[in-house]
């Protein structure tokens, strides 16, 4: 959290500024810059609070089921996030125990084995966008708890863009969190925090439909190894593989140098 303490331009003498040949000129000059910087971190302070609401979660893991006929393999990798805004109001309050949540800013994307999909909310919707569901079992549980975040939830599906794979064209993004003893959430409002250590189950899934011909749903899906609010740092190798061509760059340059 940033915090901004400028009591201090409270007290900045502005008034009567006349410039550096004015007798305490400059002074007055670092009194003024003094108010500019202020000025800019408050700004920047009341930017960074108005977007905290939207949280962004990175996820990734590997296929270990895919259907006949979707050109993907069990072992591909996935990585993705999915986006809301935490103070998105629950469209389904009627039900105690299951929250629906869906606003412009939800967003859902994944990278699978080199092919990129994404659907996302933009604008303000309640049928035909990205949603968050989160079903709230009071133990003793008979279900779980359960969290996902799909461009399917309520109503008709969000539009997922992205590649059409042999014929297949993909439908449904989905990602989902489980936790069998129900005590994963205390409520259903959305949670400030999901940690992947506090369910026993995930899943993410990616479904296509062959429209050329029969119409029929193909899924490709698998649990996730990482969901984190940070971004994942690039692999060694592939750090590696930059510096060394960063080296090779400058090699070169000073070769013409000379």
């Amino acid at each position: 959290m940033i915090r901004a303490d400028c009591s201090i331009c409270a007290a900045t003498p502005l008034a009567g500024f006349s410039g550096a040949h004015h007798p305490g000129g400059h002074m007055k000059i670092r009194y003024a810059a003094l108010a500019v910087a202020c000025a800019l971190m408050v700004a920047a302070v009341t930017t960074t609070s108005a977007q905290a609401a939207v949280v962004t979660y990175y996820f990734g893991g590997a296929l270990n089921s895919v259907s006949v006929g979707v050109p993907l393999a069990v072992g591909d990798s996935f990585a993705g996030s999915f986006t809301f805004d935490s103070t998105t109001v629950n469209l389904g309050a009627a039900l105690p125990s299951i929250g629906n949540y869906s606003d412009g800013s939800s967003a859902i994307e994944v990278n699978v084995n080199g092919y990129f999909f994404s659907s996302d909310s933009t604008s303000a919707c309640v049928n035909t966008c990205v949603g968050i569901r989160l079903f709230n079992d009071t133990p003793p549980a008979v279900f779980g708890d359960i969290f996902t975040a799909s461009n399917a939830l309520l109503g008709n599906p969000a539009t997922v863009t992205g590649p059409n794979l042999d014929g297949l064209s993909p439908s449904v993004l989905s990602l989902q969190l489980f936790e069998s003893s129900g005590t994963a959430f205390s409520s259903i409002a959305l949670p400030s925090n999901l940690l992947l250590s506090s369910f026993d189950g995930t899943n993410f899934a990616i479904s296509f439909i062959d429209t050329a011909r029969s119409g029929q749903s193909f899924v490709a899906n698998g649990p996730l190894a990482y969901l984190s609010t940070t971004a994942p740092i690039p692999e060694a190798s592939t750090t590696a593989m930059l510096a060394l061509g960063l080296s090779a760059l400058a090699f070169v340059r000073r070769r013409k140098s000379h």
